[in-house]
């Protein structure tokens, strides 16, 4: 671990303050072991009460906060334990307040929100970790040592099954709810990060946009190994395995099993020199090997890791560049699965290098900045043009009905939140085409087209009606869903079928609902016309942009 320039080592009273951010399943349990620690004063962080009485009914707690903002001034060090959505704007927020933070798998959503948590953090001398809890599992450690024993032979490739019935998640696919362990143990048994993802993917019981099975193929160039992994909401038991196949012996970590790690001295050996009345391979058979295996809790480790290093000034082992690493191969992951599965070169999601990162965040941002909207009012209320520019006359979409969402706002002004929204779309090629008193559009070249109608508003919330055309299979819930927890802040806490709910710790309810219709062949010109003509005479309320 290197050193890192950081602000003291522990507190005036010699005790981490230590807050944790989601009081649910994974909350509780970094609860229960930080409360046991003498050196750490537990914090709860939650907007629900309830959770926080009962954690504080069954743990040590010094303090508790509904609203996180309110909190930071009262830790030294944060784990955020939300819904993955939460990751960024959670970790944002705390390291820019000079606090350490440990933040649970995934680092973050997406490769530059992951990159520029770990900027944060090293430009500022704090331990930013990553809940990579399984780099903190002695039988890891064990299959590490086993896989670099000089006896065990080169690596000739690794295969990973997690596979489980359930638990689905809201927010996220397979992918990224499971292989971030099985990523996460590989890079630390082979010391590197992979080449190239190659990912197949699919959807048969939950969200047709979130895959319940995947396989996913790492490939690591030094040393040159290929790993193969499988992931699966969808199985009928329970099944948490590492291979490691070397030229000279062959390990299983199985993680439910009562013996995690078995050493098969076992290989298959091609003759030098065959003859053709031998067989052409010959095949060893050795002893099976269980070597004893530590029974240390991995979230101990892990917390106690996190609380070392931040008395200590060190580096965690899973870091965030340990982190970044691992979002990078998800978000190539989906990138090859949207593109049939062919490998992505993790060059194409991310530069690798955080300085070359920064270049191009830099540029994306200067990009942003280039979009000629005026900056100081909302989109929604930018122009007062009586016409609609053509938006491709007579496209219809047959059997790709538009999609029509109902937004509710609670406790929140929603025009920014549309404004959010608009801008999101911009930034992915869309061009504002026109807005008036409380209308919206924006079109693509390809004569897709986004509709808001805002309906009423104000500080207390509103309700606002979007309808999108020309987007086959789209799901604009998630789309929105996304936008508004990684920059409005506010965490999604319900996902179904129809409706997403999002959730701030100032009391914000967000619902985005799917209504479903029937028209199947719409004239996109004709629907803009409609929209210019409204007699509408609802004002909107402008949000300043500094």
């Amino acid at each position: 671990m290197s050193q890192f320039p950081g602000t003291p080592a522990t507190p005036p009273n010699g005790r981490l303050r230590v807050g944790v951010v989601g009081c649910g399943y994974w909350g509780s349990k970094h609860t229960r072991v930080l409360s046991g620690r003498p050196d750490v004063d537990v914090v709860l962080i939650d907007r629900d009460q309830r959770r926080i009485d009962e954690l504080s009914d069954a743990f040590a707690v010094t303090a508790s906060f509904n609203d996180f903002a309110e909190a930071l001034d009262h830790i030294d060090a944060v784990v955020i334990a939300t819904p993955p959505t939460g990751h960024y704007p959670l970790g944002k927020m705390a390291l820019e307040h000079g606090i350490h933070a440990m933040i649970e798998k995934p680092l973050a959503t997406s490769v530059e929100h992951a990159a520029e948590l770990t900027r944060i953090a090293e430009s500022k001398g704090l331990a930013l970790m990553v809940g990579h809890t399984f780099v903190f599992n002695p039988a890891v450690w064990k299959l590490r040592e086993v896989v670099e024993e000089s006896g065990f032979g080169e690596v000739l490739y690794i295969y990973g099954a997690r596979l489980n019935l359930g638990l689905y998640q809201p927010d996220v696919n397979v992918i990224w709810d499971l292989a971030p362990h099985d990523i996460s143990i590989i890079n630390y048994l082979l010391r590197s990060a992979p080449e190239t993802v190659s990912a197949w993917g699919s959807s048969h019981a939950g969200a047709e946009e979130r895959e319940d099975v995947a396989f996913v193929q790492l490939r690591y160039k030094n040393p040159n190994v290929t790993a193969t992994l499988h992931v699966s909401w969808l199985d009928p038991a329970k099944v948490r395995r590492t291979t490691v196949v070397g030229k000279r012996r062959m390990v299983v970590y199985d993680d439910v099993a009562d013996e995690p790690i078995r050493v098969y001295d076992k290989a298959v050996e091609s003759p030098d020199m065959p003859n053709m009345h031998d067989r052409p391979m010959s095949y060893r058979h050795g002893d099976v090997l269980a070597p004893f295996i530590k029974a240390d809790e991995p979230l101990s480790v892990e917390l106690g890791h996190f609380v070392d290093c931040i008395n200590s000034q060190t580096r965690p082992i899973a870091d965030g560049r340990a982190g970044l690493d691992v979002v990078r191969v998800l978000v190539a992951a989906d990138k090859s699965i949207a593109n049939g599965g062919i490998a992505i070169s993790l060059d194409e999601v991310e530069l690798g290098d955080l300085e070359d990162g920064q270049r191009k965040l830099d540029k994306v941002m200067a990009d942003k900045a280039a979009v000629q909207v005026p900056h100081e009012a909302s989109l929604i209320a930018a122009s007062q043009s009586d016409e609609a520019d053509s938006l491709g006359a007579g496209l219809s979409f047959g059997a790709n009905p538009p999609e029509e969402l109902l937004l509710r706002s609670r406790g929140a002004e929603l025009t920014p939140m549309i404004d959010l929204f608009c801008r999101r779309l911009m930034d992915s090629g869309f061009s504002l085409r026109w807005s008036q008193r409380n209308e919206v559009a924006l079109g693509s070249d390809t004569g897709a087209i986004a509709l808001f109608d805002l309906e009423n508003d104000g500080d207390e919330g509103g309700t606002a009606v979007l309808r999108l055309f020309g987007f086959p299979s789209y799901d604009a819930r998630a789309m929105l869903a996304d936008a508004l927890s990684g920059e409005a802040e506010l965490l999604v806490t319900e996902w179904n079928e129809h409706e997403i709910e999002l959730s701030g710790f100032d009391g914000v309810r967000v619902t985005l609902t799917r209504v479903d219709s029937e028209r199947g062949d719409i004239d996109v010109s004709e629907v803009a016309k409609q929209v210019t003509q409204t007699s509408s005479t609802t004002g909107l309320a402008t949000s300043e942009r500094n």
